[in-house]
């Protein structure tokens, strides 16, 4: 079944928003490749796979993507049946996702 998947940015209380801010630090050309990934995510929504996207664990997604900067993993969720919750980006330093606090 095809879903109309919305993709939505979180912000905390205070209004931060901390996807934003991890997009704001990119380059044109690193903006227009992690849109044109948020744009496919919303297309095919929990079927997008790896390389693109993985499956972490406890309900958390990441996409795969590597910009001039280095291999990036913007994090994300499923809520609501029809959202798509972007929430943190960090770059991969390491082989393991690190533990969220």
């Amino acid at each position: 079944m095809n879903k109309d998947w919305k993709i939505k940015f979180y912000k905390n209380d205070e209004g931060e928003c901390p996807i934003q801010d991890f997009i704001e630090t990119l380059s044109e050309k690193d903006k227009d490749k992690l849109y044109a990934l948020l744009r496919e995510l919303k297309n095919v929504g929990i079927g997008m796979r790896r390389p693109k996207a993985d499956y972490l664990r406890d309900g958390i997604h990441e996409l795969r993507i590597k910009f001039s900067q280095g291999s990036a993993r913007p994090l994300y969720f499923f809520c609501f049946e029809t959202n798509i919750v972007i929430t943190h980006a960090f770059y991969k330093k390491q082989q393991e996702v690190p533990e969220m606090k």
